[in-house]
């Protein structure tokens, strides 16, 4: 179950960890997208950016919301 986050007196949302965290390895896959050339070979980089983030976030959740 989700704990909220106590910080100075406030609850935070867990999510407050996983979206940076989500972040962070998105951007490392944007990084290898980019060195390998895979980047311009996409049909819609935009897109698939914003589904690999969500699958990192999901991942993120259940790997250590459980």
């Amino acid at each position: 179950m989700f704990q909220e986050i106590p910080f100075l007196g406030l609850l935070f949302s867990p999510f407050v960890v996983y979206i940076p965290v989500a972040l962070g390895i998105t951007y490392l896959f944007r990084v290898v997208l980019f060195r390998t050339g895979l980047y311009s070979r996409l049909w819609k980089p935009a897109w698939v950016l914003v589904s690999l983030f969500i699958c990192v976030l999901s991942l993120s959740v259940r790997i250590y919301g459980a």
